[in-house]
C-alpha cells in the first residue's frame, strides 16, 4: 500500500474526514460532502441502486434536508454516516440494523428510503429500516443544537452547544450510557444522564464523556477489565451501562479519544493518560497487555494538547484539539451592541431564526439534572430561557428598522412551515421540538394579528402535533415561566388572535379551535404554577359577543350525546376563557330554562287529571302539607314564600320544607305579610339579605365566627338535626337561581368542596383556622429530631363544650408516633379531618339542599373564587363605576346640580353608609359580578324641590330623586333616607 492523491479532490478544500470500516467520507470548507468505498449497507449515501464499492469521491445529496444549511462535520462508524450541520441538524445514513442511524420509519419527520435489507422493528412497533441508502435527517434530534457526532462500531453518541449528550445504536456493553435496554439496542437518540458535556469519543463499544467540570466518564465493554480505565475493582465488570467517573486525581481532562479497546486523555497541565488493551503499544508505544487505570504516558517533552485513536493506535499533535462549536447562533447579551455596529445582519437574524438548532443555541438550556448517573428527570424544568428570548426579540425590535424585523419574521415562518411530531417512542419526550416551539410562541411578531396570525396558527398547529408526553412536557415547562412574559406573550397573544379572528371571520373555524387548545394547555400550565391571575385568561370578546346562549345549548347536546371532537367545539368545554358574568348569565338561562320546565310540567300535570307523582314529592314530608293544599302549590306558576317580619326565619323555613321538589324550581315571588310590596325583585333581595342574617346567628350553633378571619365555619359540635343544614343548603341555592346576592362569608374551601373537591391542602386550612396551619407548616420545615421533639401522635383533639377528646387520624393512631418520614401523612390527614369528616355531618347535608338548585351543567363552570362572587358578589364599593355607567330619565342629567351634589356626597360616604346607600337602590348592599360598573343604575327625576326623602324601586335599581336646591339638603335628605329605609310601605 502507497499513500496517494485523490485528484477527484484537489478542487476542494477539505475541512473534516473520517473512515468507517470500509469507506471514506469528507466535508469542504463550502459544506459539499464526498463518500467513496463499501456502500454495501448505503453507507456512502447515494441511494439503493448504488450499493456496491464507489471507487472515485461522489458527492452527497443533502439539498433536500438541509434547507439552505450547509455541512459542517463528519464521523463515520463501522458501516453508517453522521453528518452536522451548521444549523445543528443531524444527518445519517448506512447500517441502522442496531439503530446506529437514529431513525424510525412511518410516523416520523423523515421518508423512508428503498431498502434491500430486512427491517426491524422500534420499542413500539415501528418498522425501522435496517439500512439507510439515502441520508435521513434523525427528526428525534429536531431542536436540538447539535455540534458533535462520534460513531462506534455500531452505536452513535452527539453532543449538544446545551452540554447534552444523546446516544443511540447497539447498547449490548452499556455502550449508550443509558442503563439495560431490552433487545440490547436502542433505536432513537436518549438523553444520556450527564449535564455540561463538551466533550465526547467512540470506541468499537465503549465511549467516553468530558464535563465543563474536566471530569471524565467511561461506559460501554470493559473487555479484561480494562477499556474503561475505571481500576481493578472493576475487573470482573465485564459491561457498565452508566456513565461512571474515571479517576484522574485533581487533573482536568481537555481532549480524549477512543480506539478500538484503548482510550487516552490529554489532561490541563499537558500530560497524556492511556489504558485498556495495549496488545499493540498502542498505550505508550512499549507496554503489551491491560492496563485497567489510567496510567501516564511518557511524550519526551511534547506540548501536547489533542489527542487521536485509531483501531490499533494512538496518535497525539501540539495543536489545539479542534472543538465543534460550529452551530449559527445569536449571542444574546452582546445583540444590542451587534445590531447597532451592523455585526448582526438582517440574514444572520433571518437564519437563526430559520433553524431549529440555532434556536435552541441562542436561547435553551441542557435537560440533564446533574452527573450523578441517574436517569434525567422525567419533567425538565422549562428547556427554554424565556428572558434570553425576550432581550433579543426586543433588541431587535427596538431597531425600529422594517427590514430587520421582517428578518425576524421570514425566519420564523420558515422555522414553523417544517415543524413536525416526534417520533412516538422518542424519550422522555421531544424537548428539542418543544423548546423550538416555545421561542417561537413566544416571539413578539406574532402579536400582529395581521402580519403573525397565520404564524400563530401555524405554531399551535406544530405544538399540537406532538406526542401526549412532550404536551405534557410543554405543561410542565412553562408552570415556572415569568409572569410578565407569560401573559403578554404567550396568553396576551393568543387571546388577541382570537379576538381579532372571531371578529373578522365571525364564525369558529379550525384556526380557533387550534389556539383554544394551546390556551388551555396554558391554562393547565398556569393551575400548576400559579403564574398570573386567572382573569388573565378571560377573554372578553368571547365572553359579551359571542351567542353564549347557543354555545350552550351545543355543548348541553354534545354532553347528552356523551361526543367528543372538534366539530362539537363549545366555549363552554374551555371555561377559563369565560368571565365570571358571562358564567352568572349561562347559570340564570340554565335557570330559566328549568323554571320554565317546572312551569309547563305542573301544567301538563294538572291537564293528566293532577296526578303529580313523584316530581311532586313534598320536600319534608313531616311538615305536614294538606292533601288540598298541594294542588295549589303545584298549579301556581312560582315559588310564594309568605313570611312575617318578625318570624322571618320560622315561616322562611317552614314554607320551603313543605314546598314539591319541582316547586324549587319556579321563579321565586315573596310576600311580607302586611306590606304592599310587590316582589319584581326588590322585595325578594331584601328577604334574603335578612333570612341570611338570621339563620347564621351565633345562638343556633350551625356555624362558628373566626373572630381574625371574620369568616363562618361549620360547628362540628352542632346538635341541630341535618335537615337544617339541608336547608340553609337550599337557601343558598335559591338565592343564586334567582340571582340574589348574599352577605355570607364562608371560607374559599365551602366552594371548592361545594364544586366537588375531596382532597384539602394546608392552602385551605389556612383560611378556616390560619394558626393551626402555620403550626403544621412549621412541622413540616422543622429540621431535627421530629418524633422528641413535638412528641405527637396520629390523633386530633376536639373541643366538645369544654370536654377535649381525641379522635384517631388512622386506624392506630394513638400508637403511631409522628416522625420526619411520616410527617407529610400526618399533616394530609390532619387536614383532611378538619376540613372533612369533622364536619361530615353538617357538610354533606348543606351541600345535599345546595345541589338541590345548583346541580347543572353550567355550575361546573366555575371555579371556587367565581362561585364565591356569585353568591357573595365583590367586596370593593367602587362608586366612580356607578357613577360612569349611571343612566337617567326625566328631567335629570348627569350635569344637573342635584345630581352632581348626589355624586359628591356619596363618594364622600364611609365604606358602611355606602353599603346603605347601595342597599337602599337595589335591595342589597352586595355588589354583582362584574363590579357596580356592570350594575344598570338609573336616577329618576322626582320633582321640584320639597320635604320629601329620596325614595326608590330597587326591583328596577331606580333612584327617584327630587331637584333639592343646595347639596347640604341632598346630603341630609340622602342619609336619612338610607339610614331610615326598612320595607315596602310601611307606615
Amino acid at each position: 500500500r502507497i499513500w496517494t492523491r485523490v485528484h477527484a479532490l484537489e478542487a476542494q478544500t477539505i475541512s473534516r474526514i473520517s473512515c468507517g470500516e470500509a469507506h471514506t467520507v469528507a466535508v469542504t470548507t463550502s459544506g459539499a460532502v464526498y463518500s467513496w468505498g463499501s456502500s454495501e449497507f448505503g453507507q456512502c449515501g447515494h441511494g439503493a441502486l448504488h450499493t456496491g464499492v464507489v471507487n472515485h469521491p461522489r458527492s452527497v445529496v443533502l439539498a433536500q434536508l438541509l434547507h439552505g444549511d450547509v455541512a459542517v462535520g463528519v464521523a463515520c462508524g463501522a458501516r453508517h454516516t453522521l453528518i452536522t450541520t451548521r444549523a445543528g441538524a443531524l444527518i445519517a445514513f448506512g447500517d441502522n440494523s442496531h439503530g446506529q442511524c437514529g431513525v424510525a420509519s412511518a410516523g416520523a419527520m423523515f421518508s423512508t428510503q428503498p431498502s434491500t435489507s430486512s427491517s426491524s422493528e422500534t420499542s413500539t412497533g415501528q418498522t425501522a429500516p435496517s439500512s439507510c441508502f439515502l441520508p435521513q435527517r434523525v427528526s428525534a434530534l429536531w431542536g436540538e443544537p447539535v455540534e458533535e457526532a462520534r460513531a462506534g462500531e455500531h452505536h452513535t453518541v452527539v453532543r449538544t452547544a446545551l452540554g447534552d449528550a444523546f446516544a443511540f445504536g447497539l447498547n449490548k456493553h452499556g455502550q449508550c450510557g443509558l442503563g439495560r435496554q431490552a433487545g440490547n439496542i436502542v433505536r432513537l437518540p436518549r438523553l444520556v444522564p450527564l449535564a455540561d458535556v463538551c466533550g465526547i469519543a467512540c470506541g468499537a463499544d465503549h465511549s467516553l464523556f468530558i464535563t465543563q467540570a474536566g471530569k471524565l466518564f467511561s461506559c460501554g465493554s470493559n473487555h479484561e477489565g480494562a477499556v474503561l480505565g475505571l481500576g481493578p475493582s472493576m475487573r470482573d465488570n465485564k459491561s457498565v451501562f452508566r456513565p461512571r467517573e474515571v479517576e484522574l486525581g485533581e487533573r482536568g481532562v481537555v481532549a480524549c479519544a477512543a480506539g478500538t479497546m484503548h482510550s487516552v486523555v490529554v489532561a490541563a497541565d499537558n500530560s497524556v493518560w492511556g489504558w485498556g488493551v495495549s496488545s499493540g503499544g498502542q498505550i505508550d508505544g512499549s507496554t503489551e497487555g491491560s492496563i485497567s487505570s489510567p496510567q501516564q504516558i511518557a511524550v519526551g517533552g511534547l506540548e501536547v494538547q489533542d489527542v487521536n485513536a485509531g483501531f490499533w493506535q494512538t496518535v497525539l499533535s501540539r495543536g489545539k484539539p479542534v472543538v465543534a462549536r460550529h452551530v449559527a447562533m445569536i449571542d444574546v447579551q452582546r445583540a444590542e451592541k451587534d445590531l447597532a455596529a451592523g455585526v448582526l445582519t438582517g440574514d444572520q437574524i433571518e437564519s437563526v431564526f430559520s433553524w431549529p438548532g440555532s434556536i435552541a443555541a441562542s436561547f435553551g438550556r441542557g435537560q440533564s439534572a446533574g452527573n450523578d448517573g441517574s436517569p434525567p428527570r422525567s419533567s425538565p424544568c422549562c428547556p427554554l430561557d424565556p428572558q434570553r428570548v425576550e432581550e433579543c426579540t426586543k433588541a431587535i425590535l427596538n431597531t425600529y428598522d422594517t427590514d430587520t424585523i421582517a428578518a425576524m419574521r421570514t425566519g420564523l415562518g420558515r422555522l414553523v412551515a417544517h415543524v413536525e411530531p416526534a417520533p412516538s417512542d422518542a424519550d422522555p419526550a421531544h424537548v428539542g421540538a418543544l423548546r423550538v416551539l416555545l421561542a417561537a410562541l413566544q416571539n413578539p411578531v406574532l402579536s400582529d394579528y395581521r402580519l403573525g396570525g397565520r404564524l400563530l396558527v401555524r405554531v399551535c398547529t406544530g405544538l399540537l402535533a406532538q406526542s401526549r408526553e412532550t404536551l405534557r412536557a410543554f405543561i410542565h415547562s412553562i408552570a415556572s415561566y415569568p409572569p410578565d412574559i407569560f401573559a403578554a406573550r404567550l396568553v396576551g397573544v393568543c387571546q388577541a388572535f382570537l379576538s381579532a379572528h372571531l371578529e373578522a371571520v365571525g364564525a369558529v373555524d379550525d384556526e380557533v379551535i387550534r389556539v383554544v387548545k394551546v390556551l388551555s394547555m396554558l391554562h393547565a400550565a398556569n393551575e400548576l404554577g400559579g403564574i398570573i391571575p386567572i382573569s388573565k385568561f378571560y377573554n372578553e370578546f368571547v365572553s359579551t359577543r359571542l351567542d353564549l346562549s347557543g354555545d350552550y345549548m351545543h355543548w348541553r347536546q354534545a354532553q347528552a350525546a356523551g361526543a367528543s371532537g372538534d366539530h362539537l367545539f363549545s366555549f363552554c368545554r374551555h371555561a377559563f376563557l369565560l368571565t365570571p358574568e358571562a358564567k352568572a348569565a349561562i347559570l340564570h338561562l340554565e335557570a330559566a330554562m328549568h323554571m320554565r320546565e317546572s312551569v309547563v310540567y305542573d301544567m301538563l300535570m294538572q291537564h293528566a287529571g293532577g296526578a303529580a307523582g313523584e316530581h311532586s314529592r313534598v320536600l319534608v314530608p313531616n311538615k305536614g302539607v294538606a292533601g288540598s293544599d298541594l294542588p295549589a302549590l303545584i298549579s301556581s306558576p312560582y315559588l310564594v314564600l309568605q313570611v312575617r317580619r318578625d318570624h322571618l326565619l320560622q315561616d322562611a323555613l317552614n314554607d320551603i320544607a313543605r314546598q314539591p321538589l319541582q316547586n324549587l324550581r319556579k321563579p321565586l315571588r315573596v310576600i311580607f305579610r302586611g306590606e304592599e310590596g310587590v316582589d319584581e325583585g326588590g322585595v325578594q333581595k331584601e328577604f334574603f339579605q335578612l333570612l341570611v342574617q338570621e339563620m347564621l346567628r351565633e345562638e343556633y350553633g350551625m356555624f362558628v365566627h373566626d373572630t381574625k378571619t371574620r369568616l363562618l365555619w361549620f360547628d362540628q359540635r352542632s346538635l341541630e338535626e341535618p335537615l337544617m343544614f339541608q336547608l340553609v343548603g337550599i337557601v343558598l341555592g335559591l338565592a343564586i337561581y334567582n340571582g340574589v346576592i348574599l352577605d355570607v362569608r364562608f371560607p374559599l374551601v365551602v366552594y371548592r368542596k361545594l364544586l366537588g373537591a375531596q382532597r384539602m391542602t394546608l392552602q385551605d386550612l389556612e383560611t378556616v383556622a390560619p394558626d393551626t396551619a402555620e403550626g403544621l407548616r412549621k412541622l413540616l420545615a422543622f429540621d431535627g429530631d421530629v418524633e422528641n421533639t413535638f412528641a405527637l401522635t396520629f390523633e386530633a383533639s376536639v373541643d366538645v363544650f369544654g370536654d377535649v377528646r381525641t379522635v384517631e387520624l388512622v386506624p392506630g393512631g394513638s400508637q403511631t408516633p409522628v416522625t420526619a418520614s411520616n410527617r407529610e401523612e400526618y399533616v394530609q390527614q390532619y387536614v383532611n379531618h378538619l376540613l372533612n369528616s369533622s364536619i361530615a355531618a353538617q357538610f354533606t347535608p348543606f351541600c345535599a339542599g345546595f345541589r338541590l338548585l345548583c346541580d347543572g351543567p353550567a355550575m361546573s363552570l366555575f371555579r371556587p373564587e367565581e362561585l364565591e362572587q356569585l353568591v357573595c358578589g365583590l367586596p370593593h364599593l367602587d362608586m366612580y363605576a356607578l357613577e360612569d355607567h349611571t343612566t337617567y330619565d326625566g328631567d335629570l342629567t348627569k350635569d344637573s346640580d342635584c345630581v352632581k351634589w348626589l355624586w359628591e356626597t356619596v363618594h364622600s360616604m364611609s365604606v358602611d353608609e355606602k353599603k346603605r346607600f347601595l342597599s337602599f337602590v337595589t335591595g342589597n348592599d352586595r355588589v354583582p359580578i362584574g363590579g357596580l360598573g356592570k350594575l344598570k343604575f338609573t336616577i329618576q327625576g322626582n320633582g321640584p324641590d320639597t320635604d320629601r326623602l329620596p325614595t326608590a324601586h330597587t326591583c328596577f335599581n331606580t333612584l327617584l330623586l327630587p331637584a333639592y336646591s343646595s347639596p347640604e339638603r341632598v346630603r341630609e335628605k340622602l342619609l336619612t333616607a338610607i339610614e331610615n329605609a326598612r320595607g315596602f310601605g310601611m307606615k
